[in-house]
C-alpha cells in the first residue's frame, strides 16, 4: 500500500481533474443522484490525497510532496468551480415529477401570442388575479384587482397544486410584495409586479396554486384574498 501511494501519487490530482468531465455528464441525471455521487467522490479523493502526502513526506519524496501540495488544492478549487456551474445549470426535474392531472382545471398565464387576457369583472373573484408570462420561462408578472382595503401589503404565495409543496417561498414573498394605501373602491392594486418560480425547468409544465395575501399595516394580521391555479414552468438559471 505504501509503495502504491508513493509511486502513483500523481494520479490523485489527475483523478480530481477528471471528475470535472464526469460532473458535466451528470447534468442529465436528477439532482439527488448528482449530489450523492459528488459527496462520496470528494470524500474519497480528499482522503487518498492526504494519505499520499503522508507517505511522500515519510519517504522524503519532497519534490513529489511539494508538487502534489500545490497541484491538489488548485485541482480541488477547479472542481468546486465546476460543481457550482453544473449545479447552476443542471435541471432539477421538478416539473417532470409533478405532472398535471388530466382532470385538473387550470389557467394559462397571459401571453400575447397564445392566450387572451381575462376581462376583469368586480363581481367575479376569479378575474381579480391576472398572471402574465415574463421575458423568460418561469418569470411572471401579475396584476391584482380588489375592493376596499386598509393600508397594508399585498404579496403572493405559490404552491405545487397537487401536493401543496411551497414554491420559492422567501423569494416570491420579497419580489411580489406591494405596499398599498387605504382604498375605498374596486381597483387595480398591483400592476405588472414581477416574480420568479425557480422549481422546474423550461418546458416542463406543472400546476401551481398562486395565492394572493394581504397583511394589514395596523394589526399585522394576514389573510388570503384569492387563489388561482396556473400552468407554470421553472426558470432555468
Amino acid at each position: 500500500m505504501k509503495k502504491f501511494f508513493v509511486r502513483f501519487w500523481f494520479l490523485f490530482p489527475i483523478l480530481m481533474i477528471g471528475c470535472m468531465w464526469v460532473e458535466i455528464k451528470l447534468l442529465q441525471y436528477p439532482p439527488s443522484v448528482y449530489e450523492n455521487y459528488l459527496d462520496v467522490l470528494l470524500f474519497l479523493i480528499c482522503i487518498t490525497i492526504f494519505i499520499s502526502w503522508g507517505f511522500l513526506a515519510n519517504q522524503n519524496k519532497w519534490w513529489q510532496f511539494i508538487t502534489s501540495l500545490i497541484v491538489s488544492p488548485i485541482a480541488f478549487l477547479c472542481l468546486l468551480a465546476f460543481q457550482f456551474i453544473c449545479s447552476w445549470f443542471a435541471p432539477d426535474g421538478f416539473g417532470l415529477k409533478y405532472k398535471i392531472p388530466e382532470e385538473l382545471e387550470y389557467n394559462v398565464p397571459y401571453n400575447k401570442r397564445s392566450s387572451p387576457l381575462t376581462f376583469v369583472d368586480s363581481k367575479n373573484p376569479d378575474t381579480y388575479l391576472q398572471v402574465k408570462d415574463g421575458f423568460q420561462g418561469g418569470i411572471y408578472n401579475y396584476d391584482f384587482y380588489y375592493g376596499p382595503l386598509p393600508a397594508g401589503i399585498i404579496y403572493l404565495k405559490c404552491f405545487e397544486a397537487t401536493n401543496n409543496i411551497p414554491l420559492s417561498e422567501s423569494r416570491i414573498y420579497k419580489s411580489s410584495m406591494k405596499t398599498i394605501k387605504p382604498t375605498k373602491s374596486f381597483q387595480r392594486l398591483v400592476a405588472d409586479k414581477r416574480f420568479t418560480i425557480y422549481e422546474g425547468d423550461w418546458g416542463d409544465y406543472y400546476a401551481a396554486r398562486i395565492e394572493v395575501w394581504f397583511e394589514d399595516a395596523a394589526t399585522k394580521k394576514e389573510r388570503k384574498l384569492t387563489e388561482k391555479i396556473y400552468r407554470v414552468e421553472g426558470w432555468s438559471r
